[in-house]
């Protein structure tokens, strides 16, 4: 008599007619390594964590259809992964050098959480050295950029002030050096000035009225 069976890894119809050995579970060879070969692999699945393996970059839960050596739920995450070890491997070897901030004043330790191969341990440190690195190479830009005064022109307005304070006559340029005065109203260039007195004009609003009065005030307390 004959018999139907289907084969139990692709489901196609298997006929058997009664004579002979009875047919097996598949309709082929290769559908019965199929079959075994995922068998196979759900008991190592099931041994090895089930549906619970993790990725070891995102937790992401891996796929069961993956290689049971596999680690990351992506090729994305295997790269991303990659990737940080051999950054985490590269800062390893610049912290072994014991880096220090580069600006002269500073020369405190970088801390680790500085981008690789840093050269100052705070962005306020770099922009100040920037900063000073930019006055030493320009010295005349912001002249030129903000009073319209050329290096010849700035030159010989301190040459006719005997290379001194226009106010107080020092000839020591502290801090930045010499500042150029100028009116705030119309631009026009007054003169240069120690960084002392120019700071001080401007604290007093460049008011000559609260000058004379600070003036007074200081001589009065002198005779008193």
């Amino acid at each position: 008599m004959d018999m139907e069976l289907r084969c139990e890894n692709c489901g196609d119809m298997i006929t058997y007619n009664g004579r002979g050995r009875p047919p097996t579970r598949f309709c082929s060879r290769a559908c019965k390594d199929a079959r075994r070969g995922a068998d196979d692999h759900a008991r190592k699945v099931a041994v090895r964590g089930g549906l619970n393996r993790r990725c070891l970059h995102c937790d992401n839960v891996i796929s069961a259809e993956m290689n049971m050596r596999t680690k990351y739920c992506s090729l994305k995450c295997g790269i991303t992964a990659s990737n940080i070890r051999r950054q985490a491997a590269k800062r390893a070897v610049w912290l072994a050098t014991n880096p220090v901030c580069q600006r002269q004043q500073c020369g405190k330790p970088i801390p680790e959480s500085r981008p690789r191969w840093s050269k100052y341990c705070s962005p306020e440190c770099k922009k100040k050295e920037m900063d000073a690195r930019w006055r030493a190479k320009s010295p005349h830009y912001n002249r030129q950029y903000n009073y319209g005064m050329s290096v010849e022109q700035f030159d010989a307005l301190l040459a006719a002030q005997d290379n001194r304070c226009a106010i107080c006559g020092t000839t020591e340029w502290p801090g930045k050096g010499p500042h150029v005065d100028h009116d705030h109203g119309s631009g026009a260039v007054r003169g240069i000035l120690c960084g002392n007195c120019n700071n001080g004009l401007g604290m007093f609003g460049e008011d000559p009225a609260r000058l004379r009065a600070a003036a007074e005030y200081l001589e009065k307390a002198r005779e008193e």
